[in-house]
């Protein structure tokens, strides 16, 4: 399976032969840079704060970050990612963010609603 080549089911994640578990269900996933980039769905996270469900590891499975949210409100999670795009994601709170794939930084979030 080439490196580009990715695919999940559940809690499991498989890249370039190698499979892992991660912490909670993938609801999308994506490669960028050499990284894994991955959507945690919102039902598996906590409901009382706010879920830091978008996530990279390195293509063995090690994980490297959690990305930044553009809102520190309770209710805010990763959505999807917009293609095209290098790694920009769409959040529960109507923000298109970008997010610096090496550092899981926030690079800018627009409003869109």
């Amino acid at each position: 399976m080439p490196t580009d080549e990715i695919q999940f089911n559940g809690k499991e994640i498989t890249v370039a032969g190698q499979t892992w578990t991660v912490a909670y269900p993938v609801a999308d996933a994506k490669i960028v840079d050499g990284r894994v980039v991955l959507i945690y769905g919102r039902s598996s996270g906590p409901s009382w704060r706010q879920f830091q469900n978008l996530h990279a590891c390195d293509l063995d499975g090690n994980a490297l970050w959690t990305a930044e949210h553009p809102t520190n409100t309770t209710a805010d999670f990763y959505v999807q990612f917009i293609e095209g795009d290098q790694l920009s994601v769409l959040n529960f709170a109507s923000y298109v963010c970008q997010i610096e794939p090496e550092t899981g930084k926030l690079k800018q979030a627009i409003f869109t609603k």
